[in-house]
């Protein structure tokens, strides 16, 4: 299992992005959740809501 995480969105200017993959050894178990919002601070708030709302688990078999 393996987790990547990508944030954009350093200069004022551009739009803030996060990109998550949780990658587990089971063929097409993964998941890709990618969330992209006009400011750090819109984006703060959608990743609290994602993290809320969001449960991954490894497959069991």
């Amino acid at each position: 299992m393996g987790v990547l995480v990508l944030e954009r969105g350093d200069k004022a200017e551009s739009r803030a992005a996060a990109s998550y993959a949780r990658l587990f050894a089971k063929t097409g178990s993964s998941v890709y959740v990618s969330v992209f919002c006009p400011d750090r601070a819109a984006l703060a708030a959608a990743r609290a809501d994602v993290a809320a709302r969001l449960s991954v688990l490894p497959p069991s078999s």
